[in-house]
């Protein structure tokens, strides 16, 4: 039986795990490319299911094999402490369905209030521009300048474009 993986791997957002950033939240992009990309990671959900089942499927049949191939039977503490380790392996598998099924329930619940915060900030009042995040004009820019990763890297001529997002 293999080991679990560390929980700070696993404890990722599904934003994070698609690669995506605020911007989808808010609105940045299309309806057609989430529903795209939901679709994906639903199937890729259940390709990983599947596949996982069949490792585990795979492990169980190599371990009677290689228990029978082995020889030499191991000592009765071994014994314990694999089906110890059985036991654990089994009931870590058990939270983490518990796990996913709880985050995407609470994804359900977040979708209205992002569409609801998409919407505000998409709001186009006067004469303010259609670009970017109408509702709080120079909003990037400012994240950007206030960002330690790239407070350093902005330049004075790059604030007009970044102004543009």
């Amino acid at each position: 039986a293999s080991a679990p993986r560390p929980r700070s791997l696993r404890s990722s957002s599904p934003l994070a795990r698609r690669g995506l950033c605020a911007l989808c939240s808010m609105g940045r992009v299309d309806k057609e490319k989430k529903g795209e990309e939901d679709k994906k990671e639903k199937k890729g959900e259940e390709d990983k299911k599947e596949k996982k089942d069949e490792e585990e499927k795979e492990e169980k049949n190599g371990d009677e094999k290689a228990d029978k191939a082995e020889g030499p039977e191991d000592p009765p503490i071994v014994k314990q402490l694999k089906e110890i380790d059985d036991k654990y392996l089994k009931l870590e598998r058990e939270y983490e369905r518990e796990c996913h099924k709880l985050l995407l329930q609470y994804t359900e619940k977040q979708k209205p209030l992002l569409e609801e915060r998409r919407e505000l900030l998409q709001k186009v009042e006067g004469d303010a521009p259609k670009t970017g995040t109408p509702a709080l004009s120079g909003f990037w820019l400012k994240a950007m300048q206030n960002h330690p990763a790239f407070e350093d890297f902005i330049q004075e001529w790059d604030e007009p474009v970044l102004d543009y997002l």
